[in-house]
């Protein structure tokens, strides 16, 4: 039995694609993603785009039922006749991931990138300044975020002007 869906509809293929999750047609993995594609229809006098979502693995390891795998342009065509019965996800996938592995592993290079560019300006302002200018902040810092290295730092500076 094929179920149509409206794939211009991205609540009504979450949703679909959730109840095929709890029937373990599909995996909770992390590289089962619900794509936007737009779709481009060209008639006579008008030409309209809509968004069509559908289900995508990116690693391309989804099963099709009797056929073997298309390529991604008749794949989308397939799909988009919104018949999404006929993918399921291999029983043993070696691609397999856990979401909350894939929801950290974009984590981590989002912060990254938020952090340099909050902290950009600063390196830039620092970069500019004179040599000295620099080496009070650094001792500056020093003093505050580390004292106990303050009689360390005294020594070696004595020992460099030779007193």
């Amino acid at each position: 039995m094929t179920v149509q869906i409206d794939i211009c509809n991205a609540s009504a293929v979450r949703t679909w694609l959730d109840e095929r999750i709890r029937a373990r047609q599909f995996k909770p993995c992390g590289h089962l993603l619900l794509k936007g594609l737009t779709h481009k229809m060209r008639g006579p006098a008008v030409t309209s785009t809509s968004i069509m979502f559908l289900p995508q693995c990116q690693r391309r390891s989804l099963l099709w039922k009797g056929q073997p795998t298309p390529d991604l342009e008749f794949e989308r065509e397939l799909l988009s006749m919104g018949q999404l019965d006929v993918i399921s996800c291999p029983e043993n996938c070696r691609f397999y991931r856990r979401r909350w592995v894939s929801r950290v592993l974009g984590f981590v290079p989002a912060s990254w990138r938020w952090l340099k560019a909050e902290l950009k300006p600063v390196f830039e302002w620092y970069a500019k300044l004179s040599g000295g200018t620099q080496m009070l902040i650094i001792l500056l810092l020093i003093l505050l975020l580390a004292p106990k290295w303050v009689p360390k730092i005294v020594e070696l500076v004595k020992a460099i002007a030779g007193r």
